[in-house]
C-alpha cells in the first residue's frame, strides 16, 4: 500500500499543473489542493458508496473534477476512482444530484494495464457526453492511464486478484455489480411502499424492488421475491413471472 502511494505521489509531484488539478491521491500532501482528502472523501460518498464498497476495498486515487448541479447548486464528483480492486467511472448526474450509478471494472490477475485503460476510457467517452474543456479532458486521460499502470501491476504482484471476473451468485451481489444499489432497494429500505404493493397485488416475501406510491393511485413498480418477479407499470395490469 505504501509503495503504491509513494509512486503515485512521485508521479503527481512531477506532473504538470493541469494534471495536478485533476489528480488526487490518498494520504499525501497535495502540491495543488489543501483539501485533497476532502475531495477524495466527497468522491467516495458520491461515486463509491452508492454502488457499495467491496470487502477490503481501499481507495488509492481519484481522477476527476466537480460538476455544479443546476438549481441545487451543489458540486458532484465526475471522473474515476481507482482502488486496490477496481476502477469506478462516474460521468453523469441528474439536475437534482442523483447519479446514474458508476460503471465498475474489476481488476484481475492476468489483465494488461494498457488494455484495461483503453476499455475504461473508451466506455467513458462513448457513454458520457460531458462538456469538459479539452485540456482538462486530456489531463484526465493521461492521469488515469498512469494511475492504472502504477496500481494494477503492484496489486498483481501480490497474487491476490482473481484470474477472471466472475458474476455474483447472489441477488445482492449482482445488484452491486450492475451499479443499481441506489435504485433496487432491499425490503427494509422501502418497507412502507413494499407492504402496500404486497397487499394490493397479493405478493409475499419481497426481497428487493423499486416501488412508488402516488397520492391518488395504486402503487407501481417492480419487486423480486424468492419465486420470481412481479411488476406493474402505472395505469397497467400487474404481471408476474416465475
Amino acid at each position: 500500500m505504501q509503495n503504491i502511494e509513494r509512486k503515485l505521489k512521485e508521479y503527481l509531484d512531477s506532473s504538470s499543473v493541469t494534471i495536478q488539478e485533476i489528480l488526487m491521491v490518498s494520504n499525501i500532501e497535495h502540491p495543488k489542493w489543501e483539501d485533497n482528502s476532502h475531495i477524495i472523501k466527497l468522491a467516495i460518498e458520491q461515486i463509491l458508496q452508492p454502488v457499495g464498497a467491496l470487502p477490503d476495498e481501499y481507495v488509492y486515487s481519484y481522477v476527476g473534477m466537480h460538476l455544479k448541479i443546476p438549481v441545487v447548486g451543489k458540486r458532484h464528483s465526475i471522473g474515476f476512482i481507482v482502488t486496490n480492486l477496481r476502477v469506478l467511472v462516474q460521468g453523469d448526474v441528474s439536475f437534482v444530484g442523483r447519479n446514474t450509478g458508476a460503471l465498475g471494472y474489476q481488476f484481475t490477475q492476468n489483465q494488461d494495464a494498457k488494455e484495461l485503460f483503453n476499455k475504461v476510457w473508451n466506455d467513458f467517452t462513448v457513454k458520457f457526453k460531458l462538456d469538459i474543456p479539452k485540456e482538462q479532458l486530456k489531463a484526465m486521460q493521461v492521469a488515469l492511464r498512469e494511475v492504472i499502470q502504477i496500481i494494477l501491476p503492484e496489486i498483481q504482484s501480490l497474487n491476490i486478484l482473481p484470474d477472471e471476473v466472475k458474476k455474483a451468485t447472489t441477488i445482492k451481489g449482482r445488484i452491486m455489480e450492475l451499479g443499481i444499489k441506489s435504485e433496487l432497494k432491499p425490503f427494509e429500505d422501502n418497507k412502507k411502499n413494499f407492504v402496500k404493493f404486497m397487499d394490493k397485488y397479493h405478493v409475499a416475501d419481497v426481497l428487493y424492488g423499486v416501488v412508488m406510491k402516488p397520492l391518488l393511485a395504486s402503487p407501481y413498480g417492480l419487486v423480486i421475491t424468492p419465486t420470481g418477479i412481479t411488476s406493474r407499470d402505472l395505469m397497467e395490469e400487474c404481471v408476474s413471472s416465475t
